[in-house]
């Protein structure tokens, strides 16, 4: 063994051995952090995802009688659109 526990990629049948053995730790009322392997990708997909629902979002309001008016004035007044 290298070290570490073994794993097995099932699509390519190549193994590869964890570089710890220390076991993740859960934590509750879904409170805790992300790991990721490639942080600033997944900070960009991330920003696209939240841009798409601001624009659905602000869709709704116009669709709303009286809401265009709301978002109207509170973007008047430097609130945004919380």
């Amino acid at each position: 063994m290298a070290g570490g526990r073994e794993r097995v990629d099932r699509a390519t049948s190549r193994i590869t051995f964890r570089t710890t053995t220390v076991p993740k730790k859960l934590f509750s009322a879904n409170r805790g952090f992300v790991t990721v392997n490639d942080g600033p990708a997944m900070v960009s997909q991330l920003a696209r995802y939240l841009t798409r629902c601001e624009a659905r979002h602000r869709a709704s309001d116009s669709e709303i009688p009286g809401r265009q008016d709301n978002a109207a004035q509170r973007a008047a007044m430097g609130m945004g659109s919380h």
